[in-house]
């Protein structure tokens, strides 16, 4: 991949206002394999009871936010080991035409970009797919898809259509994605992941993710809920059918169940 080590006047005209929360320079962990610059924008529609990102959604309107067009001098001057961006949150989508905007200088630059979305924005979503701009895509999904089970999470009335829909158009646009649940003992069951994975049946991965409870949490009704064990999670991924590729992700990297389960599966972070 070539890089261009100077940045377009264009790039940092005032026009360009994406909102952006925090900044990480380099990560191993965001996108597993690759070495990574993660960008999270504020806020988000959803506020799920377990999210750890609580720094940034809680009072997301009065966060002191960073100027894009320092990212951008960051993301295009200062790393020149690292070619893939993330773009996380809160909710990126929320940004609506700014995210369209930076993801087209982002990959105009070069850059590989994978987006953390939670699937609420089914139109958004199939645009920025349709046009390129994506390498890869990661929907959070609650729980098993229905009213109930994301009220659960949220405490919010979701629009199950949009998530479903952004599902379908991932899979048909997408060359490279995953579908990712957090099982937090305290609100899922057993259960709900096999209903979940039933649901997503023909799909590329789905990746089963422990619950970190040290992080911190938005909803005070899981703080101190322990994180599910190895085992647990293990036992869980085994009974999934009907995916191509089942992953479970904890502290110590991602883990391939299947097809095929092997300590070369193990990807380490």
């Amino acid at each position: 991949m070539i890089f261009k080590k100077n940045l377009h006047s264009n790039c940092l005209r005032v026009g360009f206002t994406m909102q952006i929360a925090a900044f990480f320079p380099q990560s191993l962990t965001a996108w597993p394999g690759r070495k990574s610059s993660v960008v999270y924008a504020p806020g988000c529609n959803f506020e799920c009871k377990y999210c750890y990102a609580h720094s940034i959604i809680a009072d997301s309107e009065n966060l002191e936010t960073i100027p894009q067009e320092k990212i951008l001098q960051e993301l295009f001057n200062g790393f020149p080991e690292v070619n893939s961006v993330v773009i996380s949150g809160g909710e990126p989508l929320l940004q609506g035409k700014k995210l369209v905007e930076f993801l087209q200088v982002l990959k105009a630059e070069g850059f590989e970009v994978k987006l953390d979305t939670n699937g609420s924005d089914s139109v958004l979503l199939e645009e920025i797919l349709g046009k390129g701009l994506v390498d890869f895509v990661s929907i959070d999904l609650k729980s098993q898809i229905n009213d109930y089970s994301y009220f659960k999470i949220t405490g919010k009335r979701v629009n199950i259509e949009e998530v479903w829909r952004s599902i379908q158009a991932t899979k048909f646009y997408c060359n490279d994605y995953e579908f990712r649940m957090t099982f937090v003992p305290a609100l899922h069951s057993h259960r709900d992941v096999l209903e979940l994975s039933r649901q997503l049946k023909g799909a590329k991965r789905f990746v089963l993710q422990q619950f970190i409870g040290s992080e911190g949490t938005l909803g005070k009704e899981v703080e101190g809920c322990p994180s599910p064990s190895y085992e647990k999670l293990l036992k869980t991924a085994r009974q999934i059918q009907g995916i191509e590729e089942v992953r479970i992700r904890t502290m110590k990297g991602d883990e391939i169940i299947s097809p095929i389960m092997q300590k070369a599966g193990r990807i380490l972070f």
